[in-house]
């Protein structure tokens, strides 16, 4: 488990939309720390948290800087 300190993806606790420029849909995970303000984090429906995964592990394929 992540040390609730450091940057991490997690399960939202409310409902709210996607930050994603030009999605909208419903808010499903957050990208933040957890022990922070929750409204410095990056709220992700699940379309766009999958996108993301997938960006990071192309990234980490290509052996890319991140």
């Amino acid at each position: 488990m992540i040390n609730q300190n450091q940057t991490q993806l997690f399960k939202m606790e409310y409902g709210t939309r996607c930050d994603t420029f030009g999605c909208g849909e419903q808010g499903a995970f957050m990208i933040g720390r957890p022990d922070g303000p929750l409204n410095t984090s990056h709220v992700l429906c699940e379309v766009c948290t999958n996108s993301l995964i997938a960006s990071i592990k192309e990234q980490a394929n290509n052996d890319a800087p991140i």
